[in-house]
């Protein structure tokens, strides 16, 4: 844990805040920002970030924290960790069903710790593309 920290401020000291805009529900939102959070469901790794989300409510959970500033950022980064970033102004979530992805300069996309492609991207779910086997007191609900 402490070496993804202590990577999060290496970068956080060098990065530059990035021109994004992002098109969902037929709206278009421009932020500068360092990050863009774009999940199903409502876990960032191991953090929740949303509360009613779920891997099967098929909607993407977007979470924008919408300043430039690298000491706001930090500052939302540590509210994050610690379920308080809904209490920022700065931070913005969004349920969506697909969103667009647009960002200059271009930047590289991470799925689940891999870079896949560069923006500008397309994400969408495809409900039940996936089919998890899973013990039946777990699926409902007495795990």
């Amino acid at each position: 844990m402490l070496s993804y920290v202590l990577m999060g401020m290496r970068i956080m000291f060098s990065h530059r805040p990035i021109e994004c805009t992002l098109t969902m529900n037929n709206e278009v939102f421009k932020f500068n920002t360092h990050q863009v959070v774009i999940a199903n469901g409502g876990y960032f790794g191991i953090t929740p970030f949303a509360q009613n989300a779920t891997a099967d409510d098929q909607e993407l959970m977007v979470f924008v924290m919408d300043t430039p500033h690298r000491w706001h950022t930090l500052k939302l980064w540590i509210a994050f960790l610690l379920r308080k970033a809904a209490i920022f102004p700065q931070a913005r979530f969004f349920r969506v069903k697909e969103v667009k992805l647009e960002a200059l300069p271009s930047q590289c996309v991470e799925v689940d710790g891999e870079i896949t492609t560069r923006t500008p991207v397309n994400i969408s779910l495809v409900p039940e593309a996936l089919k998890v086997m899973v013990p039946s007191q777990h699926y409902q609900g007495q795990a």
